[in-house]
């Protein structure tokens, strides 16, 4: 019996030996290739991690650049193009920033003076030279119109950028007004009509709608003249002992209700007297 034990033991020991020489053997052949798909393992993961990381922090500059840019819906032209041309392909940073540079070339020529000029609330400003010419006026309508032709090649394609496609439509649409070319007006309008008939955006196509039906109010409304463009009015006539928003009265007119007769003159007789007709 003992000895069976001992070949038993005998027998476990050399299993044993033989697997750990097996073992050996393995780690001999393939450990290098272990610890080589180990290391890339770990620099995967940490290069995800790094790549999250980066993107985190590239997202948050270019949005935290635009709105720097945008300055409260009134930024630079050139700022926010600058913007878009650094973050390009960021979310939709860069349509964002176009769609609110050419908003802005736009919003300049409806102001007819440059972007940043301040304007008192007389309508005057610091010098001449932030007014628009003819020139600027043009160059500006062309840049406006650039800005929105990007953002709707960009955004055609994508229905989760539908929204900026038709905000580049409705301002494609303003430029062809601001240029009284009011057919190709109609015609973007039309088209939005058409695009948002049956979907989501049915509301764009409300305004797209009424925009269509007062294109001939535009066309028939009197050009918005400057300041100094406009003739001179003659003062009209000013009254005496008149209450506050009476002071200036054109000649021959009596406010309802008010003795405007000079002192010492009597009324007609029968005045006031009966009926009123």
């Amino acid at each position: 019996m003992d000895q069976r034990q001992a070949q038993i033991r005998e027998r476990a020991g050399l299993e044993e030996s033989r697997l750990n020489e097996d073992f050996i053997d393995f780690l001999r052949k393939y450990g290098f290739l272990i610890l080589l798909v180990a290391a890339l393992a770990a620099g995967l993961t940490s290069g995800v991690r790094w790549y999250r990381e980066y993107t985190v922090r590239k997202v948050t500059t270019a949005f935290a650049d635009f709105e720097a840019a945008r300055a409260g819906g009134d930024g630079s032209p050139d700022a926010l193009s600058s913007v878009a041309a650094s973050h390009q392909g960021v979310r939709a940073v860069s349509l964002l920033a176009r769609l609110e540079a050419a908003d802005a070339y736009l919003r300049a020529v409806r102001r007819g003076v440059k972007p940043g000029t301040t304007v008192s609330p007389e309508g005057e400003v610091t010098t001449t030279d932030d007014l628009l010419t003819d020139a600027d006026r043009a160059s500006y309508l062309t840049l406006a119109k650039e800005g929105y032709e990007r953002v709707l090649a960009e955004s055609e394609r994508d229905s989760k950028r539908a929204i900026l496609r038709y905000g580049a439509l409705f301002g494609l649409a303003a430029v062809a007004e601001s240029e009284r070319n009011f057919d190709r007006a109609a015609a973007v309008y039309e088209q939005i009509i058409a695009q948002t008939n049956g979907t989501a955006f049915e509301a764009q196509g409300k305004v797209a709608r009424v925009r269509l039906e007062r294109l001939g109010e535009l066309k028939s409304a009197p050009p918005l003249l400057p300041r100094a463009a406009l003739p001179d009015v003659a003062p009209v006539a000013q009254f005496e002992g008149l209450p506050a928003g009476f002071e200036a009265m054109p000649p021959g007119f009596t406010p309802p209700g008010l003795d405007v007769q000079p002192a010492g003159v009597s009324p007609p007789a029968g005045a006031g007297d009966g009926d009123p007709e």
